[in-house]
């Protein structure tokens, strides 16, 4: 069975669960049904979770992710859902967006709720020398609709990369993006929303409020927990079927180069 810390580090993203009655390292998946192509737009990365857990400074670090739809928006399907992304050394496209699942232990699929795999893509490292790699990308990426909004009532999104295999455990690279409404000034977190991110706030307390609030009926729906992202959502998974979790490692990633 998984179990969330209570020593989580302060300044790290983090959440009260209801279903587990501890507080989680990460972000918190969406509780309500969010559609794909509401997220269409531009998302700079604010957060880089795990091995570097470090809050991300558009101006200073330019990660990003974009969403848009060839269609008409609300008609768009999720094939038609395109995008980009640049983070790191690594940059490409993806065509197309498809509904992720799970296998349960009774060898059902069954869909996870507001998250999808990317398609098509080609997000692969930069390399400067043409003949040091190919465009080829064989990862597992997806993307997930959260359940904090920012000041502008968006939900923030997380992105994971699947960066390869060490042994028998794939890498993952975890962002946390919001959506830019000024593109000609990215912000970044602003207090409001740390706070409600969980983000410079004891453990501890995260606890007190939730189990305040739970106490008092203000929150009715058991919260549903993604984790750090994707990893602690992966490790429940893994949980419900009655297997340990393994650990899974991150590689660290090379910042890119501003360019003059």
């Amino acid at each position: 069975m998984y179990y969330g810390r209570d020593d989580i580090d302060i300044e790290r993203p983090k959440f009260w669960s209801s279903k587990n009655e501890c507080v989680i390292d990460g972000a918190e998946t969406a509780l309500h049904p969010v559609s794909a192509r509401s997220l269409c737009g531009k998302y700079h990365f604010v957060w880089e979770g795990d091995q570097l857990a470090r809050e991300l400074i558009p101006a200073e670090y330019d990660g990003w992710l974009t969403l848009s739809c060839e269609a008409d928006l609300k008609a768009c399907a999720l094939d038609e859902i395109h995008g980009s992304a640049s983070f790191g050394c690594i940059t490409g496209t993806f065509k197309g967006l498809s509904v992720r699942r799970r296998v349960t232990k009774d060898k059902d699929a069954v869909e996870i709720p507001n998250s999808w795999a990317l398609l098509k893509s080609t997000l692969c490292e930069d390399f400067s020398d043409e003949d040091a790699g190919d465009d080829s990308d064989t990862g597992m990426h997806e993307i997930t609709a959260l359940e904090v909004q920012d000041d502008n009532g968006h939900p923030f999104v997380e992105f994971v990369y699947e960066a390869g295999w060490s042994g028998c455990c794939p890498q993952y690279l975890i962002y946390i993006g919001k959506k830019q409404v000024d593109e000609g000034h990215p912000k970044g977190l602003s207090d409001a929303e740390k706070s409600r991110l969980g983000m410079n706030v004891e453990t501890g307390e995260v606890m007190r409020v939730m189990k305040e609030k739970e106490n008092s009926k203000d929150i009715p729906v058991k919260s549903q927990p993604s984790g750090s992202g994707a990893m602690k959502r992966k490790a429940e998974d893994r949980e419900e079927e009655g297997e340990v979790s393994d650990g899974k490692q991150r590689p660290l990633v090379k910042p890119k180069l501003e360019h003059a």
